[in-house]
């Protein structure tokens, strides 16, 4: 159902067999045209459908290539677990080179290696909306499963809820030829959340200087501990700095002394 910000019924959209998650993203590239979107994955059909948003009624439409784009395709034949290939949650990150919007699904069940898909959105030349897989990533702790993604495509980088662990980080690859490295060194690219003491993950950062998957080069993942922890840390870790004026990337600073947080203090985000 779509709704306006008074909570009014604009639309009712059928025939979706177990509609999951949403996403919203602006200007995707349909022939001559740019045209906002709303994605959903359709869970019961292993697919995802996309409606264009009319600017003036608010009204949707089914802009999807034949009926809808198939996602995890063989995945269930592969592991003989029919959830590996039911889609959940979705975010959309665009491009800022030159605003190409890419899906990325997760699904029920997954491989601790490579649970989230993604799918670049693109006219399929006839005024559709199809989708082209351009990779697999994302570590998964085996416990619970991964739903909640979000995307922030100013800063560069996608989120994703591993549901008994914590929050991972990666970089949404793959970039512009000719246009460097796709991680940034902003300091503001931090998130902030809570997690169980030394329940700690890895999370791969992936550079890629081309429009096709490519090897990962694996850093050590962010965590997030509470301002009031009911203990000491006793472990090594490492704080991201802000770069310097003649620094091209963030500096770490490392120290193995036990630290506690202050209760008087914000969250502390550091790597381990």
């Amino acid at each position: 159902m779509v709704f306006d910000l008074n909570g009014k019924t604009l639309q009712t959209v059928d025939q979706l067999d177990r509609p999951n998650n949403v996403d919203v993203a602006y200007g995707l590239k349909v022939g001559d045209r740019a045209v906002d979107i709303a994605i959903v994955t359709e869970r019961n059909r292993n697919r995802l459908r996309v409606f264009q948003i009319d600017p003036v009624t608010r009204q949707l439409s089914d802009i999807s290539s034949g009926g809808g784009i198939s996602v995890f395709s063989g995945a269930a034949a592969a592991s003989g677990d029919e959830q590996d290939g039911l889609p959940m949650g979705i975010a959309l990150h665009q491009r800022p080179g030159d605003g190409a919007i890419f899906a990325i699904v997760s699904r029920m069940h997954g491989p601790k290696r490579g649970y989230l898909w993604q799918y670049r959105l693109q006219d399929d030349g006839r005024g559709r909306v199809s989708g082209l897989k351009v990779r697999e990533f994302g570590n998964f702790s085996g416990s619970k499963e991964i739903e909640a993604i979000a995307a922030d495509s100013e800063l560069g980088y996608v989120y994703y809820s591993d549901e008994d662990i914590g929050i991972h980080k990666w970089h949404p690859i793959p970039t512009i030829h000719g246009l460097g490295r796709s991680w940034r060194s902003s300091a503001r690219g931090f998130s902030r959340g809570t997690a169980r003491a030394s329940q700690f993950t890895n999370a791969p950062m992936e550079r890629a200087t081309s429009s096709v998957p490519t090897r990962s080069q694996t850093t050590r993942g962010i965590i997030c501990m509470p301002a009031r922890a009911p203990r000491a840390i006793h472990t090594t870790t490492r704080t991201w700095l802000r770069p310097s004026r003649a620094d091209s990337i963030p500096r770490m600073a490392s120290t193995s002394r036990p630290r506690r947080s202050d209760r008087g203090s914000r969250t502390d985000c550091s790597s381990r």
